[in-house]
């Protein structure tokens, strides 16, 4: 049992060690959605696919004075963000949305693009569908 636990807490330390930074996989794009419509794509978005079978913390915050939005998922001791939506509205029906993740597991380059899928068509999926050139 002790030896579990000992392995449950590394494993938290390390992912702890490698949240979102400057050289993670990110996009940053204008959604032609309401700022407010991508609060909740992006909520929608990170419990069906950011939180997977760990169960990781999903933090949703929407500043109505700002017109900005923040969700992300932290690991397991809840203070390293995993993956990060934050958006601000550019006017009505436009939202500027930068998407991030750490680079491990399920937090890759296809999250960001499946995240920035569900933003843009209103549909969650953890697998892109649509056709890039990358």
């Amino acid at each position: 049992m002790l030896r579990k636990i000992c392995v449950f807490f590394l494993i938290g330390m390390l992912a702890g060690c490698s949240g979102v930074g400057s050289n993670s996989p990110s996009v940053t794009f204008i959604a032609k959605v309401n700022y407010k419509d991508v609060f909740e794509r992006a909520k929608e978005q990170a419990n069906y696919c950011w939180r997977s079978e760990t169960q990781y913390p999903i933090v949703s915050q929407i500043n109505d004075t700002d017109r900005t939005v923040l969700v992300y998922v932290t690991g397991l001791l809840g203070s390293t963000k995993m993956a990060e939506l934050s958006a601000r509205a550019i006017d009505r029906d436009s939202t500027e949305v930068k998407v991030a993740v750490n680079g491990m597991s399920i937090w890759n380059g296809a999250a960001v693009k499946a995240m920035k899928e569900a933003v843009e068509f209103g549909v969650p999926t953890c697998t892109s569908y649509m056709p890039s050139k990358d």
